[in-house]
């Protein structure tokens, strides 16, 4: 990839013979020219590789892979072993979920914290954080979250639960006061997808796990 940087940061003389620079900004726009277009960034720490420059502007390629499904017109590789010893290495489908997690969770359910595979306690833990919403909300909310990430990533992923971690409804608290899990066995169970057949498989905690209920009771 080609294209104008601004404001990059070079590592030292010996690294600038080489042309290898580092950004040195929280994140620095990718332009098509001098002032031009964006289309992109590169975030802190980024490596590139300096091939011209204009003034305080710079050309840079940049070396890395990227999510193939992400591109438009893109044909997954048919995975043939060459051998039967060879074994064909599969992609973590935490790769693929992270991003639509998000897009879900910013659009209109709070703010996204993450999403992760706890193997120690072997659960798919999801945290965000709202604001004022009030305790229904707040269950709704778990409940949309629960359900939706089950389905796009349930057959792909080996855990025993699905746990979502929040603050608390009325917006104070950190993330991870207010827990709402369920068991796979019993989340398979939710045939009619509403909120109330989910809460009563599930369990739920305003203590960060110290205590549990099977409702979600708050002081």
């Amino acid at each position: 990839v080609s294209c104008a940087v601004g404001g990059i940061a070079v590592w030292s003389q010996v690294v600038m013979r080489t042309g290898k620079m580092r950004v040195e900004s929280s994140v620095e726009n990718l332009r098509k020219e001098p002032g031009g277009q964006q289309f992109g960034t590169i975030l802190k720490d980024s490596e590139v590789e300096l091939i011209a420059q204009e003034g305080n502007w710079v050309r840079v390629k940049i070396d890395g892979w990227i999510w193939g499904p992400s591109l438009e017109g893109f044909v997954e590789e048919d995975l043939k072993t060459k051998s039967d010893d060879k074994v064909v290495e599969s992609v973590d489908p935490l790769i693929e979920l992270v991003p639509r997690v998000r897009r879900l969770v910013n659009e209109g359910l709070g703010k996204f914290y993450g999403v992760n595979k706890d193997d120690d306690l072997r659960l798919l833990r999801i945290r965000f954080r709202v604001g004022d919403i009030g305790l229904d909300r707040l269950l709704s909310r778990q409940c949309k979250l629960t359900l939706a990430v089950w389905d796009w990533i349930g057959t792909d992923i080996d855990v025993d639960a699905v746990r979502v971690e929040s603050n608390f409804p009325n917006g104070n608290g950190t993330v991870g006061m207010v827990i709402a899990e369920i068991s796979v066995k019993k989340l398979n169970q939710v045939v009619d997808r509403s909120v109330q057949e989910w809460i009563r498989y599930a369990q739920f905690s305003s203590d960060e796990g110290k205590t549990w209920s099977d409702d979600l009771k708050l002081d």
